[in-house]
């Protein structure tokens, strides 16, 4: 850690994100960084490799207080060492694995990870995408907060900067503040704030019980995360006059009950304070009222409607049970929607390849040839399980896909052959003319692309979720 300390000082948890580091560095006679996979205000995630185990890993690395005390950087450490503990304690497909914990010049906590890439939840919300897509990556995020909370960790740090979507479409949950144990028996134990604009209003209000915050505020945070999945909206968004005041907010929380907004502390606050965090509580309640809310979840189905509004109740009581009442409310599968892409070989790279990759992005299985063949089993059979085992086949259809014997056998076995008759959505290349289509394929509807762009992909991606959407909702 020493070469990559002396390289940067200070510098190093100001780098900018997905970008490469100047030039390499290998600390703890282990981990070659290369890259700046994130940056936070406690902490900078580099990714590597692991040279003794050969594999990919993300380093993330504390910063340093700066106030100078030993014992404020030791208590800050135990901090860390208590979220790290948590994660390696919930083996979950939706939470990162941890790999080790250390610290440097005993003082500067760091923490190998698994190595999952840079894409954050929070740059998805910025793409297009269909309320399939939306609500798959929800119950990913919700499954891990489940994992979390039947581990007995609650009061977590839940936003979408702090949820990785893998290359795959798998979520995982990377970062979780500092969480305290579901137990009244320790009232000194000190955890997270959380993030403002997804914590629970209780957790602002200077009358309510410090300890009470716990599950119910967790299952706030998350209906903030699937009112933004689903709609794009924050209620600091609504309210824009909130997100000023958080910095007058924080400071308040600073100085009362936390200490570098990390940890809670609980000295008597003052009157004027006390009438401050009234106030801004007061107002965030209203901020995620049914009435403000209501314009913008004027189009969800009234069932997702309903599980966002009691999710968002500034009565805690009335929110959900628990993670798997959610879940069951919102009737999501177990499993993702899985698509099948039938298509010629020339047209793998330019399309279908992009395709498949922001299909997994935004949540889907998808099936392509090149990955998925079994060894020693024969091509066909393993095609023909591949297509009964999907919900969709997306035909890509071009000029090339005309002589394509082996995918004409795809989409007859997908129309007549299989036991389940999976839907199949044409995507047209090419400009090629309806009369040219397969048989089969003439009289349905279909999505033409003309371009090659990451534009026109992004496109047909969304029109592939929204077609599959209205599909499931027939």
């Amino acid at each position: 850690m020493d070469a990559l300390i002396e390289r940067y000082g200070w510098e190093l948890w100001r780098l900018t994100p997905q970008q490469p580091l100047p030039a390499s560095v290998r600390v703890l006679d282990r981990y070659t960084l290369d890259w700046v996979l994130g940056q936070g205000g406690s902490a900078v995630v580099l990714g590597g490799v692991d040279e003794v185990l050969g594999r990919p890993v993300a380093l993330k690395i504390w910063s340093p207080s700066g106030r100078g005390q030993v014992s404020h950087e030791l208590r800050q450490a135990e901090i860390f060492r208590n979220e790290a503990r948590v994660l390696a304690a919930c083996f979950h497909p939706n939470i990162c694995q941890v790999y080790d914990f250390g610290m440097w010049a005993e003082t500067v906590p760091w923490l190998a990870l698994e190595h999952l890439g840079s894409r954050r939840l929070r740059d998805i919300l910025r793409a297009p995408r269909g309320p399939a897509a939306a609500l798959e990556l929800f119950r990913q995020a919700a499954s891990g907060v489940q994992a979390l909370h039947q581990a007995g960790f609650s009061r977590l740090d839940i936003k979408p900067e702090n949820m990785v979507v893998d290359t795959a479409g798998v979520l995982k949950i990377v970062d979780i503040g500092s969480p305290g144990l579901d137990s009244q028996d320790e009232p000194d134990q000190r955890w997270s704030i959380g993030t403002p604009g997804y914590v629970a209003p209780e957790v602002f209000d200077p009358d309510a019980d410090r300890m009470a915050p716990g599950v119910p505020a967790d299952l706030f945070s998350l209906g903030i995360v699937l009112l933004e999945l689903l709609t794009d909206v924050n209620p600091l968004t609504v309210r824009p006059e909130l997100a000023r005041e958080l910095y007058k907010v924080a400071g308040i929380l600073n100085e009362l009950w936390f200490v570098d907004m990390t940890t809670a502390i609980r000295p008597p606050p003052g009157k004027g304070s006390r009438d401050q965090l009234r106030s801004f509580t007061r107002r965030y309640r209203q901020a995620v009222s049914p009435a403000v809310l209501a314009p913008h979840l004027a189009s969800l189905p009234a069932g997702q409607r309903e599980l966002i509004a009691d999710l968002l109740s500034v009565d805690p009581a009335r929110r959900p049970p628990d993670v798997a009442a959610v879940l069951a409310r919102l009737a999501v599968r177990s499993e993702p929607t899985s698509v099948f892409i039938s298509h010629a070989t020339p047209d793998k790279e330019r399309f279908v390849r992009p395709l498949a990759e922001q299909l997994r992005v935004r949540g889907f299985s998808v099936w392509l040839d090149e990955v998925d063949l079994l060894i020693g089993q024969p091509i066909w059979e393993t095609i023909a399980q591949a297509v009964d085992q999907s919900d969709y086949v997306v035909a890509v259809l071009s000029q090339h896909s005309e002589g394509s014997s082996g995918m004409a056998e795809e989409l007859r076995y997908a129309a007549d052959g299989n036991l389940r008759r999976v839907k199949i959505l044409p995507v047209v290349l090419d400009g090629l003319p309806p009369d040219r289509l397969p048989r089969q394929l003439r009289s349905r509807s279909f999505l033409r692309v003309d371009a090659m762009t990451e534009t026109a992909i992004a496109t047909a991606v969304d029109s592939i979720a929204r077609s599959i959407d209205e599909l499931a909702a027939a």
